[in-house]
């Protein structure tokens, strides 16, 4: 079981010095000098869990204001009610440190009173390298490493809170990624309950030293690896092939117009250095792109990625779809109607290879090689679902392979 969590539960008081868990302390610097004898102390806390700063109100109090002072953020200032004694603070790290500083203003005396958050513990034990992703919509991994002078017999911990929610609900990995009997991941399911800003927390613990936490504010969008999109079709006409897809999965709900894609669409055979390049789909485009393609056409494949059009994070590439056929009719110099999907050198039976995607008619050829060429005799089909009916000997056509 893992210990309490210091970090979270205690409201932290003023000369708190830990003596077993690597709990933040506080530390308490008076303010002016020739009113301490007139005033007592203000009794500032912090709870860190809340981020709530509260003091004891003196009587008369005109005027109150809040600082905190972060490394990252810089120096936060609230102003108070004059009814109120207390102020609360945006969601924030701080396993950095922070300062935070009460100034009230009573019987015509300004009074001021400082705290100093530090995070216990010896210097390089916390946690190193924390990163987080979330895949298929519904599953998060973190991993972290070990603190470059932890023990080896450190332990460390994960846990995570709605950064933003006034309860503060928390929820420890319910499955770690061990290394050497040492926790340096977490794989969790159900996503679905947590916010758009999880706070993320890893304390650690050893027999030999303190241990200090790592903690980090990481929004689920920005983390999140999409999947590829799903479905991906083709149908084509005489002029063109209508590629179109499904949009993948999210865990935060997500408009059509939030995606961007990407789609690579090759000739199959290509020479090296001739590839396509990418061809860039809004989300906008209600996720379909037509693409050029006069018949007869040649061997095409086509595959489709996603990302968030603000982050462009891009998923995997989705499984090639194949489109097309694998020879050209020509009637002298000039592309004839129509195409076949397999090549064939020997005279046979009118063949059920059509593709599904044109399947008004097909071109069955035979014959023999004359001068690199074939000429053939070219018999005009019909297809009716999967039975293929000879019509009539149609003229003669010379067929290039491609």
């Amino acid at each position: 079981m893992a210990p309490a969590l210091g970090v979270f539960t205690d409201v932290l008081m003023i000369f708190l010095v830990l003596s077993t868990w690597p709990t933040p302390a506080f530390f308490q610097i008076q303010g002016d000098p020739e009113v301490e004898g007139a005033y007592p102390s203000l009794n500032v806390t912090f709870n860190s869990r809340t981020m709530n700063l509260s003091w004891d109100c003196p009587e008369n109090m005109t005027e109150a204001r809040c600082l905190l002072r972060h490394e990252e953020t810089g120096k936060i200032i609230m102003k108070v009610s004059r009814m109120g004694c207390s102020c609360t603070f945006t969601s924030m790290t701080l396993h950095a440190g922070a300062t935070l500083e009460v100034q009230v203003t009573a019987h015509q005396r300004h009074l001021r009173e400082t705290l100093v958050y530090a995070n216990t513990g010896v210097e390089g034990t916390a946690a190193r390298n924390f990163s987080c992703f979330i895949y298929d919509a519904d599953f998060l991994n973190c991993t972290w490493a070990r603190g470059p002078v932890a023990p080896v017999d450190t332990q460390y911990f994960l846990f995570l809170q709605d950064s933003r929610s006034q309860g503060k609900r928390e929820t420890e990995c319910p499955g770690y990624l061990k290394e050497a009997g040492t926790n340096l991941g977490c794989h969790l399911h159900g996503l679905s309950r947590w916010p758009f800003y999880t706070y993320f927390l890893v304390n650690g613990s050893s027999r030999h030293m303190h241990i200090q936490f790592f903690d980090a504010i990481l929004s689920t969008k920005e983390i999140e690896r999409f999947s590829p999109p799903a479905n991906t079709s083709v149908h084509c006409n005489e002029s063109h092939c209508l590629i179109q897809w499904l949009q993948p999965k999210t865990q935060q709900r997500l408009s059509y117009l939030d995606f961007q894609y990407q789609l690579d669409i090759q000739k199959e055979n290509m020479e090296p250095g001739s590839w396509n390049p990418l061809v860039e789909v809004s989300g906008a485009s209600e996720n379909k792109y037509n693409f050029p393609s006069l018949q007869p056409r040649v061997r095409h494949w086509v595959r489709v990625r996603a990302a968030d059009a603000r982050v462009l994070g891009w998923s995997p590439w989705s499984q090639p779809v194949h489109f097309g056929n694998g020879c050209i009719a020509f009637r002298g110099p000039t592309p004839g109607v129509g195409s076949c999907q397999q090549h064939l050198a020997d005279p046979g039976p009118p063949h059920s290879g059509c593709p599904s995607s044109d399947p008004a008619s097909c071109l069955y050829t035979s014959g023999k090689q004359q001068q690199g060429m074939a000429q053939v005799l070219v018999y005009l089909v019909h297809a009716c679902g999967r039975q293929m009916k000879l019509l009539a000997p149609a003229f003669s056509f010379l067929v290039m392979h491609t």
